[in-house]
């Protein structure tokens, strides 16, 4: 069986945390979104999407 090797990511809320991170050589991304409002249900959907953005809007 092939050894699966894993890379991580870091995942910020903030844009001063993400560059931050990255003058740290880490890979990092920001994510704008406040998940604790509005539904997140099948969001990886266009559908899904489309629902949280009219909700949101």
């Amino acid at each position: 069986m092939k050894k699966v090797e894993y890379s991580e990511i870091q995942i910020s809320f903030s844009e001063t945390t993400t560059y931050d991170l990255k003058q740290l050589n880490q890979k990092a991304t920001s994510f704008w979104d406040d998940l604790s409002i509005g539904p997140i249900y099948h969001t990886n959907t266009e559908v899904g999407q489309k629902k949280r953005q009219q909700w949101l809007f």
